[in-house]
């Protein structure tokens, strides 16, 4: 067979690899052992531990430099190497080609790889060197012979032999690859005890609990976790994300003989009699009793054209980034200029123009702005008299609240959207008189997310239609994926055909035909908009600072359609806080969705008459383009960064 190289580290993280590749058998064979002298590596370069952990093994091409030539104090971040690195003309070598997207992430690779520690010292330094001509070379040493396929054998070997059984002859679902090192446990009302099993870490505790598979981790650890719970089919996509297959179908079958014919090959495949879904006369659900089979009925159904995708749990996360009697502080709604904040003060007039809309309404107590969240604190006296129903509450929900568990998040948003004002309580919101309709999205976890399948999405946006929302608000997201497991060969999967279907009732069924607006916060990782934000019935909002520019973290992309005040310049939101009080420190783009949910409510208390396509259309009239030199704005007007600009609320 032929010997391959791998990503190595010096010293003990050597020893490691070459141990594992010896236990792995025949696995072991094809892997070099790094700690032979076939060169590279060696022991790095640098103080204070910059480049110590050294550089990778394998045979050393010619041209990247010698280590011995490097400066002592190196670049400490992967990144801002790259970015040297491209500087540089890194793309342009002759030798290593290597742009800067591609270089960041080999970094996470390199820098945070399943088995070693960082192993980047030697790129790191050599693109520390003050010659460009040097430099533009350096990625040779994240461009080895067979480093990728290298290490995709090592992890191969060194998780499947656990993990790969549960997926043989199974295929996975479009846009992901079976996961190799964790695996999603339901557990129910369980607990998975850690201290009782050796070689795993678990994240994400709930009833969906990752499970992360380590050296010592193997068939004996699969035996235990299944005595606890379920183990489910899991993925990841090409960002590195972790979800799982629930068990559950969701077929599309426009017919009576396709529905006849779901129903027989799913029965054969342990399915059960397809369940009509209210939200499209042609979705139905088929549950499996065992999860694993559904990937079976998945395959049989799409191989006779019939449209199916599997209910995939996948994990959240709150669109929040902290920024570390109160309507002077709120200058989202009115900027003067003069917050008391030690780094500076705001720029005037940057503000939604609320003030001067309120002139014309508080807004309509017959516009219900629903807020899909952690929970809504229904005691809290911003939101007196003026609450909905509240939908998917658990009977105990006050006793999470100090738990971390509910309502941190989800009653701050509301709180931007519709706190009440002229009560001399606390602040206002944007539409004051607007009613709110709370609904818990799922089940939070005390990372700031949440866990859940497509179909619970779906029936959640239902549910907030059929009671009576004009307005939903979405400030969560797709959680952010893991860059050591980065596979840029997956398609980006598009959005779950039954979410999109929620959506689409939402426009044709919410307030009598007229329509439900959802409103999604754009993301606050400052990369593309997920699905939900690039998809055409809904609005993604972005996020702008009180100095009038794009907020550091807020996402982008072609489908940006507003942006609105928020956290990122020199003050945060002062808004609604659980447990009756206050914060001045609520921000992302969790708090410009709100804010745009709520000037969608004034806009419906105007004129209850305009349809959801009238809302969105007159929310980007409305708008005011700002950052003419960095804006990016295109022919139309439009900018990946604000949308069609700023909205003026007054002006809506």
């Amino acid at each position: 067979m032929t010997r391959r190289h791998i990503i190595g580290r010096a010293g003990a993280a050597f020893a490691v690899l070459a141990a594992v590749a010896t236990a792995l058998g025949a696995c072991g064979d094809e892997i070099v052992n790094p700690t032979e002298p076939t060169g590279g590596g060696g022991t790095g370069a640098g103080v204070g531990g910059q480049g110590a952990e050294g550089g990778q093994g394998g045979e050393v091409p010619e041209g990247r430099g010698d280590p011995a030539d490097f400066p002592t104090d190196c670049i400490e971040e992967c990144n801002d190497a790259c970015e040297k690195l491209d500087s540089c003309g890194g793309a342009q070598s002759s030798s290593f080609p290597l742009d800067e997207a591609e270089c960041k992430q080999r970094c996470g690779l390199a820098a945070n790889g399943p088995i070693w520690d960082d192993v980047s010292g030697n790129f790191r330094c050599c693109a520390s060197q003050d010659s460009c001509d040097a430099v533009q070379h350096c990625g040779g040493w994240l461009d080895h012979p067979a480093t990728e396929a290298s290490c995709d054998k090592l992890c191969g070997c060194f998780f499947s032999e656990a993990l790969a059984g549960l997926s043989e002859g199974k295929t996975a679902p479009f846009g992901h690859a079976f996961a190799t090192d964790v695996v999603v446990v339901d557990v129910g009302d369980a607990t998975i005890h850690r201290d009782a099993l050796d070689g795993v870490r678990i994240e994400r505790t709930g009833r969906y609990a990752d499970v992360h598979f380590g050296d010592r981790a193997g068939r004996a650890t699969l035996d235990a976790l299944s005595t606890v719970g379920e183990l489910l089919p899991t993925f990841r996509d090409r960002e590195g994300r972790v979800v799982a297959a629930s068990g559950r179908l969701v077929v599309r079958a426009p017919s009576d003989a396709a529905k006849k014919r779901t129903a027989i090959l799913t029965a054969a495949r342990g399915g059960s009699a397809p369940s009509a879904m209210a939200i499209a006369d042609d979705l139905y659900l088929v549950d499996h009793a065992d999860p694993w089979h559904a990937l079976d009925s998945l395959e049989a159904l799409r191989a006779e054209g019939i449209a199916a995708e599997l209910d995939l749990i996948r994990h959240y996360e709150a669109r929040y980034v902290p920024n570390d009697p109160r309507f002077d502080d709120q200058w989202h709604l009115l900027n003067t200029g003069t917050l008391d904040e030690s780094e500076g003060e705001p720029t005037p007039s940057v503000d939604g123009r609320v003030s001067e809309a309120w002139d014309v309404t508080l807004g309509d107590p017959q516009i219900i702005i629903a807020i899909n969240d952690d929970g809504v604190d229904l005691d809290h006296p911003d939101f007196a008299d003026r609450l909905e129903p509240e939908l998917s509450y658990p009977a105990d929900w006050k006793d999470l609240i100090p738990q971390g568990l509910f309502g941190g998040h989800g009653t701050s948003v509301a709180g931007v959207a519709a706190a009440g004002a002229d009560d001399a309580v606390g602040g206002a919101g944007v539409c004051p008189s607007c009613r709110i309709l709370p609904h818990r999205l799922g089940e939070s976890n005390q990372i700031g997310g949440f866990q859940l399948s497509d179909v619970q999405i779906a029936q959640g946006f239902q549910a907030q239609v059929d009671a009576g929302a004009a307005v939903i608000n979405n400030s969560w997201g797709y959680g952010l994926g893991d860059p050591s497991y980065s596979d840029a060969s997956l398609p980006v999967p598009p959005l779950a055909m039954v979410v999109a279907e929620s959506f689409q009732y939402a426009e044709t069924t919410g307030r009598g035909g007229l329509g439900t607006v959802i409103v999604f916060a754009a993301g606050n990782h400052n990369q593309e908009l997920d699905p939900n934000g690039t998809h055409p019935l809904t609005v993604a909002v972005a996020a702008v600072g009180d100095v009038g520019t794009k907020a550091y973290y807020s996402a982008f992309g072609p489908e940006v359609t507003v942006a609105a005040p928020s956290s990122g310049g020199i003050g945060g939101i002062t808004t609604a806080a659980v447990g009756g009080e206050q914060t001045d420190s609520f921000g992302g783009t969790s708090s410009a969705s709100p804010f745009i949910a709520g000037v969608a409510g004034l806009v419906l208390s105007a004129n209850p008459a305009l349809t959801a396509a009238e809302v969105r259309s007159i929310l980007q009239d409305a708008a005011v383009p700002i950052d003419p030199v960095f804006g990016a704005y295109d022919q139309n007007g439009h900018s990946v960064f604000y949308g069609a600009g700023m909205i003026n609320t007054y002006v809506a």
